[in-house]
């Protein structure tokens, strides 16, 4: 999941989803993913979309879900190695 600001407030408005293809440590012990080229899940304006093709924002995509929030407090994305967002 990547988790995004477009207001550049600190508060998450979009949401990305992609899927994991491999995952190793670095020389450092730091975790090292592959992931495919494009999103499968976006969550954008209490929507989230399905893009199972794979391909990009496109105008393929389908409404999985409506009027869902996204909850944020489930990732911790900022917190990795004591940095800020």
């Amino acid at each position: 999941m990547f988790l995004y600001s477009l207001n550049g407030d600190g508060k998450v408005d979009y949401v990305t989803g992609r899927k994991v293809l491999d995952n190793q440590r670095s020389v450092y012990g730091n975790p090292v993913y592959y992931l495919e080229p494009y999103p499968q899940f976006y969550w954008w304006n209490h929507a989230m979309w399905n893009d199972p093709e794979r391909d990009g924002v496109n105008g393929n995509e389908t409404v999985y879900a409506e009027n869902t929030e996204f909850d944020t407090s489930r990732y911790k994305p900022c917190l990795f190695n004591g940095q800020p967002c």
